[in-house]
């Protein structure tokens, strides 16, 4: 049996956290300062934490990415 950790390149690559990333599903800097408890303020100033889409004014940011961060935040 081959190894789960196989060509695995980001740990967004998890097959739950795959399946969330395709569907391309975003949340805005509110809703990612509600979901982490943290301050908008801070969301903006570490968006090099996730996956963000700023082709728009506003930011955007990728659910699994965030999801990601709040697991590895839970786990240390």
């Amino acid at each position: 049996m081959e190894s789960v950790n196989r060509g695995l390149k980001f740990t967004t690559d998890i097959p739950p956290l795959h399946r969330v990333r395709m569907l391309g599903l975003f949340l805005t800097t509110a809703q990612v300062a509600k979901l982490l408890y943290k301050s908008p303020r801070w969301v903006r100033l570490n968006r090099d934490k996730f996956i963000v889409d700023d082709l728009d004014r506003n930011l955007k940011f990728e659910l699994s990415s965030v999801l990601e961060y709040h697991f590895i935040e839970q786990l240390s």
